[in-house]
């Protein structure tokens, strides 16, 4: 009699695998990752465009802030120094004592350093308001170039 036997056997392979898209998928995958590439830019843009108009405009508001603060400081300066002469001239006229006379002094100084520190104070600002317009007039010739 004759008998068959089967093998264990192993299929194996040899060589190399190639694929290529026949759709030309792949340029139209890294021009969707360029185009989403740009979107983000743009946003980011418009966000660092908004938070520059933001800090512009808040620099903006604390000027205006600081000049009422400095016209109110200025009227009260003149105020008081309009008291102190109306105090002097009852002084020379022996209405008024000394004491009173000092206590005016000491009242416009003090009046007049707030003026002249809210002066300062608004000074800065203007100061960086403009730094801050450079800055931004720099940004956009860049921008242009």
């Amino acid at each position: 009699l004759f008998r068959s036997s089967s093998l264990n056997s192993r299929d194996t392979k040899v060589g190399f695998d190639f694929s290529m898209s026949l759709d030309n998928s792949e340029p139209k995958g890294a021009l969707q990752l360029a185009e989403e590439s740009i979107n983000k830019a743009k946003e980011d843009l418009e966000g660092a465009r908004q938070n520059l108009e933001n800090i512009y405009r808040n620099y903006l508001l604390k000027a205006k802030a600081w000049r009422n603060l400095k016209d109110n400081a200025k009227s009260i300066a003149e105020s008081s120094g309009e008291r102190l002469a109306i105090e002097s001239q009852r002084y020379s006229s022996g209405k008024s004592m000394l004491r009173d006379i000092a206590d005016y002094r000491n009242q416009f100084a003090a009046n007049e350093t707030d003026y002249f520190t809210k002066m300062i104070e608004l000074a800065k600002l203007e100061v960086q308001i403009a730094s801050l317009n450079d800055e931004l007039l720099m940004k956009v010739k860049k921008e242009i170039k």
